[in-house]
């Protein structure tokens, strides 16, 4: 992250805080998604991780 930073800041090109925002928010999305699996393993065990498994299989895919 430094080096992402320092390019722009050294060129003056004012990048610097949206560069550091959006790592943040990367960082908490990240998060956020993370904790989806160990919700569900948790609360619905191998059946409800197995069904959000095949949801993920099957939901990408054109027409739905």
């Amino acid at each position: 992250m430094q080096s992402a930073i320092a390019v722009p800041w050294h060129q003056r090109l004012h990048l610097a805080r949206d560069i550091a925002v959006a790592v943040v928010r990367a960082g908490v999305q990240l998060a956020a998604v993370g904790a989806i699996p160990v919700f569900v393993f948790q609360h619905t065990g191998v059946a409800g991780a197995a069904g959000w498994l095949a949801l993920m299989v099957i939901a990408p895919r054109p027409g739905w």
